[in-house]
């Protein structure tokens, strides 16, 4: 077994009181897969000392919009190396309108900066299930750190790293780490549980990451670095596995390294099914003045996902120009319309969003009859 991690140390704090924060009508969505909790996911846990302030408030429109930045990570990765239907996201705990949800952890300030401390804490309070991974959010100083192993590069389904086998499932990631502090530290770290690097890689450093240029894994943490480094394709920034060889390949070539030892696309804490297309209805209804007139439009999300905000763009059959919208805005490029989210910007599963606008015309006052949700044809009533 090893201790993985992207800079060690750092104050970091245990287990207590816990609850659960609401999501903002803000926050980016992601893959439910399902009812959000069943299954292998990854967890996000917020700690903090019980002298230290509760920042959650001030920082979680930010962490809720994190996971969502590493999925378009995980898409990138599947479809530069399985093709363009190819599709990986994590598999998130969420809410019913696909939220990730943060789970608030308040424990005894004595305990911050005692790594192992945390984790044994940790473990003794519930967070210990092989159907999770954790992503904790700490109010401390350090930087990241993860736990991990490279003791299993075996390629199957029953590899280590596809449950929280020993308890090394945790990733941390400290708040007041100002160089730290990132979405792209979590996906880093949270690749270290997953099982990456593992050190029968080709480009492995002896410390679990890897020598290639713009990778998420990749960095100069050997003094000297025993290999030269390799730029990648394209020069990316955060590309993960960017030259789709050492950790993760949805369509590794037969015989390769990724073919026949772990590669975490296959992992179970993965999505691999891209979600269905959105589902919509719109009711149009207008009072007409001649010359002037109102629309009224009540616009449905029928099926999902859940959307995080949502655009309504649509054709008008004649002259007509839009005056004002309310809530929300609109642009107009001759007949073509596009009503931008106002309150709620969140269009929720079954959820309904109502907004009108006011416009002039001459001659006749047809009704618009494509309306697209986010670019899906959605049906008129």
């Amino acid at each position: 077994m090893l201790i993985l991690g992207f800079v060690a140390g750092g104050s970091l704090v245990t287990t207590g009181a816990v609850g659960t924060l609401a999501a903002p009508a803000s926050a980016a969505t992601v893959n439910c897969d399902g009812d959000g909790v069943s299954g292998k996911r990854v967890q996000m846990l917020y700690v903090r000392g019980d002298a230290t302030p509760d920042d959650l408030p001030n920082l979680r429109s930010t962490l809720l919009d994190i996971p969502a930045r590493i999925d378009e990570q995980f898409l990138e990765a599947a479809r530069r190396t399985g093709g363009p239907d190819a599709y990986r996201a994590v598999r998130w705990v969420t809410d019913a309108n696909c939220i990730p949800t943060i789970t608030s952890v308040v424990v005894p300030q004595s305990i911050m900066g005692n790594l192992f401390g945390v984790l044994n804490s940790l473990r003794a309070n519930g967070y210990n299930s092989v159907d999770r991974k954790y992503a904790i959010w700490y109010e401390g100083t350090g930087c990241g750190d993860a736990w991990g192993r490279e003791d299993d590069d075996s390629p199957g389904p029953s590899n280590l790293h596809n449950n929280n086998t020993n308890l090394y499932g945790h990733a941390f990631v400290g708040l007041r780490n100002a160089g730290c502090f990132s979405w792209s530290t979590m996906a880093h770290e949270l690749l270290h549980t997953l099982g990456a690097v593992q050190s029968s890689a080709p480009h492995a450093t002896a410390t679990s990451h890897c020598w290639d240029q713009y990778d998420m894994m990749c960095y100069d943490d050997e003094d000297p670095l025993t290999a030269p480094v390799d730029t990648c394709l394209g020069g990316v920034p955060h590309q993960i596995d960017c030259n789709g060889d050492d950790y993760f390949n949805v369509s590794p070539p037969a015989g390769s390294y990724l073919d026949t030892h772990w590669n975490i696309a296959n992992s179970a804490f993965l999505i691999k099914t891209a979600p269905p297309a959105p589902s919509c209805t719109v009711a149009y209804t207008k009072s007409d003045w001649g010359n002037n007139f109102n629309a009224d439009l009540t616009i449905t999300n029928t099926s999902g996902p859940a959307l995080s905000t949502w655009q309504l763009t649509f054709s008008f059959p004649g002259n007509q120009q839009i005056n004002s919208s309310w809530p929300g805005s609109f642009t107009q490029t001759g007949q073509n319309v596009t009503l931008n989210a106002g309150t709620p910007g969140f269009l929720g599963v079954g959820a309904s969003v109502q907004t009108f606008f006011n416009a002039n015309y001459s001659g006749t006052n047809a009704d618009p009859t494509a309306f697209r949700l986010n670019g899906q044809l959605c049906t008129t009533t």
